[in-house]
């Protein structure tokens, strides 16, 4: 497991719930890149399927034409809906770990609180068949029904690990995909951490599939979160509208630390791909490529009290400290494709009630490469682009 950890599973803070502060000012509005209304072809493919992995620990199974009627521990008895799924685990409280194992196709419209985790074992959301990639919809068949929502929001600020993972899924048409949702309050006790999240496709976050679903965050999202995996993952249009700042691939706020962002792809985000917020330190970022994305390629922002009457956190948000930004490749803003640059801190390290480690520094840039030709033109990532 490639944890980047300054201590070894001092762990999980939770991603971050919708806040109304307002962040740095947008870019300019413009004509959005690909078609955002053509079919995308579903994740199963026509040829015969590979055997599925073997099973290990305690075993659910997720399936386009279950039922959570069903017992769910078989394919031919396999559920339908990941609140389903988390019934289930309830009622059954295993003291293993848990494989969610999820059959190919499209399922719509499916959100879930989740609050069943364990301080010790994982419960792990993935293909239950090699060489497929399951993809959830927010929106239902029809794709005229589209309410947002986030798939998977992670409720848990009990100051222990949470190893939640997800791993191999693809998600379309939410307000966000994935969130770690620990107590921005409590940072000593009310965190959670060592989740993962690996080789995920994200497509159309935001509310860029229905701009009545108001605006969205991240396409994941942290709050008091801690020493975390992300990597691997693409983002492809990450967008709202009207508000178009606001919107982040990788939103890591509240006392979010010792979290490692690694070789993710991020293709065509309005506001800043990878945000940092309010002492969410000793993160490192590495080896991603930033295409059309935001402002610059890191970010640390938080909503000063000594300037402001509107800041929705009652006591103060403080800088992050120690971040790592290292061997990146930064190619254009969004929406004008002008150079990107590493890092843009919006305020210096001063506010009142918040004290600096000793020998701290905001952000360390290392090795990265800020090219101004390259990638960074009309279209996305073929391999993420709607059929023609």
């Amino acid at each position: 497991m490639r944890f980047w950890v300054a201590c070894v599973l001092l762990v999980l803070a939770s991603c971050s719930p919708a806040e109304d502060d307002d962040e740095p000012e947008a870019p300019e509005a413009a004509v959005v890149d690909a078609e955002p209304d053509a079919e995308l072809p579903d994740a199963a493919p026509d040829a015969e399927l590979p055997d599925a992995v073997p099973v290990s620990g305690f075993a659910l199974y997720l399936a386009v034409d279950g039922d959570d009627g069903a017992e769910g521990r078989t394919p031919a008895t396999a559920l339908a809906t990941m609140a389903g799924v988390h019934e289930r685990l309830w009622a059954a409280m295993p003291d293993d770990d848990v494989q969610v194992r999820i059959g190919p196709g499209r399922y719509h419209q499916q959100t879930v609180e989740w609050s069943w985790t364990h301080p010790v074992h994982a419960v792990s959301f993935f293909p239950d068949v090699p060489e497929t990639r399951p993809v959830f919809d927010g929106c239902d068949a029809t794709g005229t029904q589209c309410p947002g929502g986030v798939w998977l929001n992670v409720e848990a600020a009990r100051g222990e690990p949470t190893n939640v993972n997800v791993e191999g899924l693809r998600f379309e048409n939410y307000q966000g995909g994935v969130s770690l949702h620990g107590d921005r309050l409590r940072p000593d006790d009310g965190w959670n951490g060592a989740n993962r999240v690996e080789d995920c496709e994200f497509y159309n976050i935001g509310n860029v599939f229905d701009v009545s679903v108001g605006n969205a965050f991240g396409a994941i999202n942290l709050t008091n979160s801690r020493n975390n995996l992300f990597a691997g993952n693409r983002f492809v249009r990450t967008l709202v509208y009207a508000e178009f700042g606001l919107m982040h691939a990788i939103y890591v706020a509240h006392d979010s630390t010792g979290n490692l962002i690694e070789e993710n792809h991020f293709e065509i985000v309005s506001g800043d791909a990878v945000r940092f917020r309010d002492a969410s330190s000793d993160n490192l970022v590495r080896r991603n490529v930033f295409i059309k994305a935001g402002t610059a390629g890191y970010t640390d922002w938080y909503c000063e009290h000594d300037t402001r009457d509107d800041c929705t956190k009652p006591t103060p948000e403080c800088p992050s400290w120690n971040n790592r930004f290292e061997e990146n490749v930064l190619e254009g803003t969004w929406p004008r494709c002008n150079p990107l640059p590493a890092v843009l801190i919006y305020q210096d390290d001063v506010e009142t009630g918040c004290e600096a480690p000793e020998d701290a520094e905001r952000v360390a840039e290392v090795d990265n490469v800020e090219r101004e030709e390259g990638n960074c033109m009309p279209g996305v990532d073929p391999a993420m682009a709607p059929p023609p």
